[in-house]
């Protein structure tokens, strides 16, 4: 059994050289478990580390499942992952499962990625930043919103083009996003303060 614990919770090119590293090994799904990074983990648990691969072709998909994957790894389902692979493995043999209407694992993608778009558009429309000043001193625009999926990172460049005028941040319990006028970076998140 081979156990994957990725760094980020949504990070679509760390799980694609991961399933690619899998599919050059042939793993088949049902031998690999994927360890949700969003729960904390055991300090006896000591997950595979994978090869890289390198430049070496392993596999074709359609650019529709590529487009799918990024979004679905936003979706807070703690088996995301492990749909994504089976269905990549499954997409070896035969391209047009990503387009049956049919195929249950192609159904649970299209449901995942338009929940991560509905999310998308309510922190677009839901999140109102205020006027706040840090403890340095510093002012800037703050903002504090609980998203159902993890689409900090997918939503802050649209604030940049916003508000992109002002400094701010945009807090999540697992993820912060700063804009200092020129750049747009991330760090930890933060519950909510009382």
């Amino acid at each position: 059994m081979e156990v994957v614990r990725l760094r980020s919770v949504n990070d679509f090119a760390e799980w694609r050289v991961a399933a690619r590293a899998l599919l050059l090994a042939g793993a088949a799904p049902a031998d690999v478990e994927w360890v949700d990074p969003a729960v904390p983990s055991d300090l006896f648990s000591a997950p595979v580390t994978l090869p890289a691969v390198t430049g070496r072709k392993v596999g074709t998909v359609p650019a529709k499942f590529l487009r799918l994957a990024e979004v679905v790894v936003c979706h807070r389902d703690p088996r995301r992952f492990a749909l994504l692979y089976g269905l990549l493995w499954r997409l070896q043999k035969d391209r047009s499962l990503v387009d049956s209407l049919d195929d249950t694992d192609s159904s649970r993608l299209r449901r995942r990625a338009e929940a991560v778009a509905v999310e998308l558009r309510r922190m677009k429309a839901g999140l109102r930043f205020r006027r706040s000043v840090a403890a340095d001193g510093h002012k800037g625009l703050a903002a504090w919103f609980e998203p159902h999926h993890y689409v900090l990172e997918r939503v802050a460049p649209h604030f940049v083009r916003e508000v992109g005028h002002e400094d701010w941040v945009i807090t999540t319990p697992y993820r912060s996003a700063f804009w200092d006028g020129k750049v747009l970076s991330f760090a930890d998140g933060r519950p909510r303060r009382g």
